[in-house]
């Protein structure tokens, strides 16, 4: 520190006297300017108006400038640091520390101003005239009492009755004549009409009676999310099945149909279903599915089977050997002249459910 390297020089004593050194001396103090000659006092003013005011007097000279302060000598140099030492073969010694520079001297104080010199005094203000004395506040009267409440006058005479057609209004008490109205309803005599979309389905929440709804009074239905159909026969060209009797059959959905059903033509599904790899068969995705898991005896699961059903499984795995292995829920198996496959041949299996047993025959490629 600056402290340490200051004691390095021989010096002596406390940090107070250290930094008592580092201050420049006291700068003179600068002459007290002369006292400015005092106004001469004005005349005295005649009673009533107001004396005229005293000139002001001069002001006193500025104080010269006190003498700056020297500055403060400048801190010793620190001493180098020493040479780091060799280190040791191989990896490089580190470099010396480089020895601190001196602490910079203190800026030596700035002598005082001195003050400045005092202000002449005004001169004497002569004396107000006297103010006449305002006459007091007169006592505010009080308010009359308010008067009596006149008797009601007699009742007037009826107005004319309204005349002509439409809706009858009142206002200021008074039936005025009969007119149309505008805006969202509107009226024509005695028809009222209301305007397109004026009308929420809030405001239908009651029951309409069935007596309004007649002929072609609606001309469209939106969706009906409720209630029996009693009207006529709906034609299957207007999405109706055409009688009165038979039930719609929906063949894009799963439906149980009764009695006897005759097709002229093959039905067939659309497609194989394609298992991929997978072990698992979904007959309910076709009757007819294919699949390329497999490999030494291996063991499927079907699903969706039914009593009554015939369903065919083509397997493609080249690694397939041994007999296969099938379960299904609610179902046991029986063998009918299933045999070991053969490994790079395709097999076919055909799958019979009668109850709840289901035969299994085979045919291996050639």
């Amino acid at each position: 520190s600056a402290y340490q390297l200051w004691l390095n020089l021989g010096n002596s004593g406390a940090e107070s006297v250290f930094l008592a050194s580092l201050t420049g001396p006291q700068g003179a103090t600068g002459a007290t300017g002369s006292q400015g000659p005092t106004g001469a006092s004005g005349p005295q003013g005649a009673a009533g108006p107001a004396g005229a005011t005293g000139p002001q007097g001069p002001a006193g000279a500025t104080g010269a400038q006190g003498i700056a302060g020297t500055n403060g000598n400048d801190g010793a140099t620190g001493a180098q640091g020493l040479a780091g030492g060799a280190g040791p073969q191989g990896a490089t010694g580190p470099q010396g520390v480089a020895g601190s520079d001196g602490a910079t001297g203190a800026q030596g104080i700035t002598g005082d101003a001195g003050p400045a010199g005092a202000t002449g005094s005004p001169g004497a203000t002569g004396s107000q005239g006297p103010t006449g004395t305002t006459g007091a506040q007169g006592i505010a009267g009080t308010n009359g009492n308010d008067g009596a409440t006149g008797a009601t006058g007699p009742q007037g005479p009826a107005g004319p009755a309204p005349t002509g057609t439409g809706i009858v209004t009142v206002s200021g008490n008074v039936l005025q004549t009969p007119g149309a109205l505008t805006g969202d309803v509107t009226t024509s005599g005695l028809a009222t009409t209301i305007g397109t979309g004026k009308v929420a389905n809030a405001m239908l929440a009651g029951s309409i009676a069935a007596s309004k709804l007649v002929g072609t009074d609606i001309t469209t239905v939106g969706t009906i999310t409720a209630g029996t159909w009693n009207g006529g026969t709906i034609a299957i060209a207007r999405g109706g099945t055409g009688s009165t009797t038979k039930n719609f059959v929906d063949l894009t959905t799963d439906q149980t149909v009764d009695g006897t059903k005759q097709f002229q033509k093959a039905a067939t599904n659309a497609t194989a279903f394609n298992a991929g790899t997978s072990l698992t068969i979904d007959f309910g995705q076709s009757n007819l599915a294919y699949t390329s898991g497999g490999g030494a005896s291996p063991g499927y699961t079907l699903s969706n089977l039914k009593d009554g059903g015939a369903y065919t499984l083509v397997m493609t795995s080249a690694s397939n050997s041994g007999i296969p292995l099938f379960t299904a829920t609610g179902f046991t198996f029986k063998n009918m002249g299933v045999v070991a496959m053969t490994a790079t041949k395709h097999h076919i299996f055909s799958f019979i459910a009668i109850g709840s047993t289901v035969y299994i025959s085979m045919a291996t490629e050639n």
